[in-house]
């Protein structure tokens, strides 16, 4: 397998719903402005404010970061005024959400994320660009938080039972990601949901990722259920496989 990162690729409009305030926009910063050179224009729900981080690349290009209300999944509403207004809000930046790609971001937190509303998210939320008469979106978990991406960056397994724990962890460890981080990344990602799926991964799969993204979670529900830890997973790579700048070819050949 063959890991590419395009760094040119127009990925038009893109939002990202996103469960923190601060953590989970600073890292989209790092990977899609300081990084990759997008735009980013990141909404702050205690202020109200858009902070713009403009590209000198690709202005046509734009990153979306939207904080989700509460921060707990069962009260995730992308139909509510809360969301609607912020959406308004942003169309002086062009943005169009029914005909922008929408990803929905958020951790797997036991004490207050339970398993029926992760479930249905799942099921709802499949496709980034369309899924029928429901919003578009495509929900993906970080186990056992968005810290995740970090370790599997840098090819750190180590595993943690909460999203506190790994805080701790990471608060000492962390290095300054490069785009050569984001490709080991990635690989060390999809060896890990091989393992988990059996089978080989597949970009198609991200048209309709219900059953996968469903297998996941419940691997690691029973992992977790034995080993009181979680796999370390971030499945915010999946949005990058899915916007296209990283792609996916099976050997070097290809």
């Amino acid at each position: 397998m063959k890991v590419t990162i395009n760094p040119d690729k127009n990925i038009g409009k893109v939002i990202y719903v996103v469960e923190g305030n601060v953590f989970e926009p600073e890292l989209l910063k790092e990977i899609f402005h300081d990084i990759l050179n997008y735009e980013v224009y990141s909404y702050n729900k205690n202020n109200n404010v858009v902070t713009e981080f403009i590209s000198t690349k690709n202005k046509y290009s734009r990153i979306f970061i939207v904080p989700a209300k509460n921060p707990t999944i069962k009260n995730l509403n992308i139909n509510d005024d809360y969301f609607d207004c912020i959406f308004n809000e942003l169309n002086k930046y062009e943005l169009d959400v029914d005909n922008s790609t929408l990803y929905l971001i958020f951790d797997r937190d036991r004490e207050s994320n339970r398993p029926t509303p992760i479930l249905k998210n799942i099921q709802k939320f499949s496709n980034s660009r369309d899924n029928g008469e429901t919003r578009n979106g495509l929900f993906l978990l970080s186990y056992p938080s968005a810290e995740a991406f970090y370790l599997n960056c840098f090819n750190d397994s180590t595993e943690f039972e909460n999203g506190e724990n790994i805080k701790l962890y990471l608060n000492q460890v962390r290095k300054e990601l490069t785009i050569d981080n984001i490709s080991e990344g990635t690989m060390d990602v999809i060896k890990k949901v091989e393992l988990i799926l059996k089978q080989d991964f597949r970009p198609s799969w991200l048209d309709n990722f219900k059953k996968e993204n469903e297998e996941i979670f419940c691997y690691q529900e029973k992992y977790f259920n034995k080993n009181k830890v979680y796999v370390t997973l971030s499945l915010l790579f999946m949005s990058l496989i899915d916007l296209g700048i990283v792609s996916i070819s099976d050997d070097d050949n290809n």
